[in-house]
């Protein structure tokens, strides 16, 4: 998946408390949803696009209608003429309560992030509606690796 999202539950209640308490989730779910994990937790998906609650208040998006354009993806850069695999998301602006590690693969098993494996691409550009899109690309060119997969994770400090 191009996400993976942190699972709140009961052992990991305190960890999580600031995204439970939210304004994010009571905006979204009644008052009585909001005691059901399997519709207002974490990784319930109840718009079922393949993003979880978590990711989506992540990415400011609403957790009962699926996300068109999406708000994350992979597309092709160029910069000095080469070809790259690059990967944009949507984050909040700011967001202490969030981190967001986007990763990327060549075969799924091994994930990689930080500096040597995705590089900025350009600047965050402001989205106006309190979160930017950033874009990363792939350090290595398209060319030398024809196949990556790029997933975002999303978790609560």
């Amino acid at each position: 998946p191009l996400w993976k999202g942190a699972r709140c539950g009961a052992a990991t209640r305190t960890r999580c408390s600031c995204w439970e308490r939210s304004d994010w989730r009571a905006t979204h779910f009644t008052g009585s949803e909001l005691d059901d994990p399997a519709l207002s937790g974490a990784a319930a998906d109840p718009d079922h696009d393949a993003l979880p609650n978590l990711v989506e208040y992540a990415l400011k998006t609403g957790p009962r209608t699926p996300d068109l354009p999406p708000p994350l993806g992979v597309v092709t850069v160029e910069e000095a003429g080469t070809v790259y695999h690059a990967f944009f998301f949507r984050r909040r602006v700011p967001n202490p309560q969030i981190d967001y590690a986007p990763e990327v693969s060549t075969d799924v098993a091994l994930w990689r992030s930080g500096p040597a494996d995705l590089v900025p691409f350009g600047t965050p550009s402001a989205n106006g509606d309190g979160t930017e899109t950033v874009t990363l690309r792939s350090a290595a060119p398209a060319a030398e690796r024809p196949r990556e997969f790029f997933r975002l994770r999303v978790t609560v400090p």
